[in-house]
């Protein structure tokens, strides 16, 4: 018989790697002469970029990049050659993740993707032919717009002017969620 083990996260605890294996080391102590087969997974969000990297042998690099409320952090991205294609791997939990922030900062109304932009940016100077982004685990709810700002986007209000990427105003708010009717 032939077992294959494949956890995503348990958020909090362990990573899907971390669980992978001790789901293995489990059953591998009650079951000895099973074979067995780890491959972790993921839903998009932490540990997307780790394991589409790893399973197709890249590399990951670090970028500068901004958190989910405008503190300068690094952030991987992963790099992985397909058919002679060169393809980045962005994890937004990386740079807009809800595990950048304490309990006290997670107010969606205030945080921004803009640093998952600036990753993407980065990975388009670095010459990546696709870009595969992993949108889960994120800490903020401003439909992309802080990722489009820092890709050179620009929204304006008629109270405010134009709006900065970590300030959100009452009346964005209204205009976002009225463009989501």
């Amino acid at each position: 018989m032939n077992i294959l083990i494949a956890p995503d996260k348990f958020r909090g605890s362990f990573s899907s790697t971390q669980a992978a294996e001790a789901i293995f080391t489990g059953i591998k102590e009650a079951l000895p002469d099973l074979k067995y087969q780890i491959q972790p997974i993921s839903d998009g969000g932490e540990g997307t970029l780790d394991i589409i990297t790893k399973s197709q042998k890249g590399q990951v690099i670090e970028f500068s990049t901004f958190d989910p409320i405008g503190r300068p952090i690094t952030s991987p991205i992963g790099l992985i050659n397909v058919s002679g294609q060169r393809i980045c791997v962005i994890e937004s939990s990386y740079a807009s993740g809800l595990r950048l922030l304490s309990s006290k900062e997670r107010n969606p109304l205030k945080t921004s993707s803009y640093g998952t932009g600036l990753l993407i940016q980065s990975a388009l100077e670095y010459g990546c032919d696709q870009i595969v982004v992993g949108l889960g685990g994120t800490g903020t709810i401003d439909a992309g717009m802080g990722l489009l700002q820092a890709l050179g986007a620009k929204f304006i209000s008629k109270k405010h002017g134009v709006v900065h990427p970590f300030d959100c105003k009452d009346d964005i708010i209204d205009i976002c969620l009225k463009n989501l009717d």
